[in-house]
């Protein structure tokens, strides 16, 4: 009862192949997938393989291509290292290891390994090893597929250990500095840059699915230190026009300016605001739309 972290260091230590591939326990995988990817690792040399994914909704029965998974598109179609991309080695392909060969040797040798941390447990092992491999290959296709709706799975229980999403950016921001991966300039600082986005943009979802306030509040205590208004990862030190989702900066905004026991009550706010000014645009399209007036319609719609 070590976490799903420690088991798989211990895969590690124990394994004696030339690749590693790491598996959740509810999903499956298509009978190729071992023979593909291992063959794309082998024409490459590459120390880690990328694969797209499926989903598979227990509830309904049903399937789908999890697109959010794997950006084929922002990846370049041969090998590639984190140089080629720094502007988006993180968004890319999220931090998950179940869809991804790893060349054992390359683990080994920069000494990667999982914290063993009840949740979000591969957050560093991924950030680290993207930042490292020499060699990244890609291939088109999805074999793993993905099970939803497990009343047991980490996703479903994450109100257990809440805020393991924050310490393994932090630990992964400091380790990344430690290494001269992560600065202020150049490369470096594209790196940082694609590297808060992510992290905002999982510290907004994650507060939003919470199912009680005490997770909520002991999550907003670990990401603003003693009571402060800057931010654990350091989200205060871009500059606003550097996130992508002004929405996502609006809501950490009201989580920043806020006093502790106030933070529940200014988020949520901002999160109703933001849905009314939706609501009310939605109802706008509409109007115009019943009015005839699609050439208006449509131009609202792209901004």
């Amino acid at each position: 009862h070590k976490s799903a972290g420690a088991a798989r260091n211990k895969g590690i230590d124990a394994s004696k192949g030339e690749y590693l591939l790491f598996l959740d326990s509810d999903d499956w995988i298509d009978p190729d997938m071992l023979s593909t990817l291992v063959a794309n690792a082998e024409r490459y040399g590459s120390d880690m393989v990328v694969s797209g994914a499926y989903e598979f909704d227990d509830d309904k029965g049903t399937e789908r291509y999890a697109t959010w998974m794997y950006h084929y598109d922002q990846l370049p179609h041969s090998p590639f290292s984190w140089r080629d991309i720094p502007d988006r080695i993180f968004t890319a392909f999220p931090s998950l290891v179940w869809n991804k060969l790893f060349r054992r040797q390359f683990v080994i040798d920069e000494g990667i390994r999982f914290q063993e941390i009840p949740r979000s447990n591969d957050v560093y092992f991924m950030g680290l090893s993207s930042l490292t491999a020499k060699r990244i290959s890609a291939v088109d296709n999805g074999y793993i597929h993905h099970r939803l709706s497990n009343p047991t799975s980490c996703q479903a229980t994450k109100d257990f250990y809440p805020h393991g999403f924050l310490e393994a950016r932090i630990a992964l921001q400091a380790e990344l500095k430690r290494r001269g991966l992560y600065g202020d300039e150049g490369e470096q600082l594209q790196v940082k840059t694609d590297f808060l986005n992510q992290a905002l943009r999982t510290t907004m979802h994650m507060l939003g699915s919470f199912k009680n306030a005490d997770s909520f509040q002991g999550t907003c205590e670990v990401l603003f230190p003693e009571g402060g208004s800057k931010s654990a990862l350091g989200f205060e030190e871009l500059g606003d026009d550097a996130y992508r989702n002004q929405t996502q900066l609006k809501m950490y905004k009201a989580l920043a300016g806020a006093k502790d026991d106030e933070r529940l009550f200014g988020w949520s706010m901002c999160v109703y605001q933001i849905m009314k000014a939706r609501q009310a645009r939605s109802e706008r399209l509409e109007r115009l739309e019943k009015t005839g007036a699609y050439r208006a319609a449509r131009k609202l719609a792209r901004l």
